[in-house]
């Protein structure tokens, strides 16, 4: 596997080594590309020392054995509802019901969807709920697989949802700082706990209608569950979400509507959204 980039004004004057920490390339595959010299620079066989500038190009050979990913199986190309994708990553609006992977090896999700619309190749870099809707990340190359998920670890990936939930509040705009662990009472479900993680979610309210209020959450944070725990901690647990006591209407209306982040490689910011088609209207 084979990849080039071009370096970007941002990078020029790192050193390669200063570059792969910066995209947080684990250090195994680093010392495999020093040993197969599988690095070159504008067509030359480089070190890990050498400096970069503006408009290098950069090129990676890769071997598919040094990653623990597997290349998943190809699904429906037809399934997968492209909304933003270039050469290394792609961004794509899930449906309702949909798991992001399967639990086993046969059974097929988004990511083998993906897959086949996007060149063959796709890489789960987080996940959404099955009944939640909406923007999914997934890294086209083993390469930036684990540049996305370190960015989306320190949150540099930026989320925004949007929910349905009973009743109204005070405030157009607060911020849920409660911490979050397991339920010791059942296996799925998280709660509110002074031994959790730490967790914030910042709430603003843009509507309210008929007993019902939609709200926009960003998260500061990503823990399991989290809108879902925090909404139903305040006790306006999102309608469908019966898990954590939401009125059941036959699908959890919580939906992932934005997302936004430099991109690693080219430094573009990347601003893309999606609507909630089910959602009432308010």
């Amino acid at each position: 596997m084979k990849y080039t980039f071009e370096i970007k004004p941002m990078f020029s004057g790192l050193t390669i080594t200063e570059l792969f920490k910066c995209w947080h390339i684990p250090k195994k595959i680093v010392h495999l590309l020093r040993e197969n010299r599988g690095i070159n620079l504008n067509d030359n066989l480089t070190s890990l020392n050498q400096l970069l500038n503006t408009g290098d190009k950069l090129t990676i050979q890769l071997q598919r054995e040094w990653f623990s990913a597997k290349k998943p199986k190809l699904g429906s190309k037809n399934l997968a509802n492209i909304i933003w994708e270039d050469e290394h990553l792609v961004i794509v609006n899930k449906p309702l019901g949909v798991k992001v992977h399967g639990n086993s090896p046969d059974e097929i999700g988004l990511v083998n969807y993906v897959a086949a619309a996007s060149g063959g190749e796709a890489y789960v870099v987080h996940r959404l709920d099955a009944a939640t809707s909406g923007l999914v990340l997934f890294a086209k190359t083993l390469w930036a697989l684990p540049v996305l998920s370190n960015m989306f670890e320190v949150n540099e990936i930026h989320r925004t949802y949007e929910a349905v939930v009973p009743g109204t509040f005070s405030k157009k705009d607060f911020v849920i700082a409660a911490p979050i662990g397991r339920d010791r009472h059942h296996p799925t479900r998280r709660r509110v706990s002074a031994t959790g993680q730490s967790a914030k979610t910042h709430v603003h309210i843009l509507a309210k209608g008929k007993g019902l209020s939609l709200v926009e959450c960003t998260l500061e944070t990503g823990r399991t569950h989290q809108i879902r725990v925090h909404l139903a901690y305040l006790k306006h647990p999102i309608v469908g979400d019966a898990l954590y006591g939401g009125k059941t209407n036959g699908c959890l209306l919580l939906h992932a509507k934005r997302m936004q982040f430099q991109h690693p490689f080219t430094g573009d910011n990347i601003d893309v959204s999606c609507k909630a088609e089910h959602f009432p209207d308010f």
